[in-house]
């Protein structure tokens, strides 16, 4: 059993006034444990914050409660950056001791003065992202891509399925390679992201087209003769071993392909920009549409995504040259509207609709 001296108990690190030795390492398995994280979510938190502590010691710091404040982590966030570390790195790191803190909080183990939970890097400002423009493939590299595939083969059929599944329905390569048979509508296309497999274990609803649902259903008719165990399976995509395909398998399948096509970069996270891309490109849905099948919390990053601007512009419309348009529609239907006679009966104004040619007529017989 662990000693007073070794193990910090519960109660003595409720106050930050009285427990400022209390070790962050401490707090570290409980925070991750609270926080209900997905298992990748956890390690890139753990491993954010390992990088933080021991930046701190290596600055002399004890590593404890009482000197994590919003100075020290700009000073880490500014060593972060001296090393060009990317933006992303940065806000990701960023971001793990913010919920953290959010956690000493929740658990008022922080506290001010007046015995009120405080969140001690509240005021911490993550960089924002670069407004830059996704990364996606063009129209001819993806063509590439999907030729160097043989569908007449159970192995083929399978990748290039897996493929269009985030070309067509912008799946994350974990959620494509974990579908099961029962989450495909093979009448619709209809495709049920199970929360198993969604980020932030959210599900949601997407759609392929007919060519992709025609891939799918070969690779189930060849999967019948090539894979002899597929049906202790609930999982569509198998591997050679015999069980279900896995990211890292196909991220290897992607890696050799990358290396055949001689391509700089080939990644499965491209393929889902690209979707999103061509989704607004091709006005297949609005921007909520994408929003909602891509499983985005918000419109931040689907606004990213727009329609690709090196395509040639001059002789596009503008916007003056859709409202003038509009205008002369609306002049020419005016001028065909029939015409309105009004005739005197009793007193009593009615009107009569007559066309030119009977007008024409009335004119003659006057």
């Amino acid at each position: 059993m662990a000693t007073r001296n070794t193990v910090w108990r519960w109660n003595d690190m409720r106050d930050q006034r009285r427990n400022r030795k209390a070790p962050l390492e401490q707090l570290k398995q409980p925070w991750l444990l609270a926080g209900n994280y997905a298992k990748k979510t956890r390690k890139d938190y753990e491993d954010a914050f390992d990088q933080f502590v021991g930046w701190m010691k290596a600055q002399g710091c004890a590593g404890v409660l009482g000197e994590l404040d919003p100075l020290v982590v700009r000073k880490w966030q500014y060593h972060l950056e001296s090393q060009d570390r990317a933006v992303n790195t940065i806000r990701g790191y960023l971001a793990s001791l913010k919920s953290f803190s959010r956690y000493l909080m929740d658990e008022r183990i922080t506290l001010d003065k007046d015995g009120r939970a405080v969140n001690l890097l509240d005021g911490v400002k993550v960089p924002p992202l670069p407004k830059s423009r996704p990364k996606v493939y063009k129209d001819g590299e993806v063509a590439l891509v999907l030729s160097s595939f043989n569908p007449r083969t159970a192995t083929g059929a399978r990748n290039l399925s897996i493929i269009r599944l985030m070309l067509d329905a912008g799946l994350r390569l974990k959620e494509a390679v974990s579908i099961k048979v029962e989450d495909l509508d093979w009448e619709s296309g209809a495709i049920h992201v199970r929360w198993q497999s969604a980020k932030r274990q959210k599900e949601r609803t997407t759609y392929i087209g007919r060519g992709t649902l025609a891939f799918l259903l070969l690779y189930r008719d060849l999967q019948r003769t090539e894979f002899p165990g597929h049906q202790s399976f609930d999982e569509l995509f198998l591997d050679w071993d015999g069980g279900p395909l896995t990211p890292s398998a196909f991220q290897c399948v992607l890696k050799r392909l990358k290396a055949k096509l001689g391509l700089k970069r080939l990644s499965a996270h491209q393929f889902r920009r690209t979707w999103a891309t061509n989704y607004r490109k091709h006005q297949v849905g609005d921007l909520f549409s994408l929003q909602q099948e891509g499983g985005w919390e918000d419109l931040e990053v689907p606004q990213r995504f727009y329609v690709d601007t090196s395509l040639p512009r001059e002789n596009r419309a503008s916007v003056m040259d859709h409202l003038e348009l509009e205008q002369r529609k609306d002049a020419r239907t005016r001028r065909k509207a029939p015409i309105q006679m009004v005739e005197a009966v009793q007193q009593v104004q009615v009107v009569e609709t007559r066309s030119k040619p009977r007008l024409r007529a009335l004119k003659r017989a006057k």
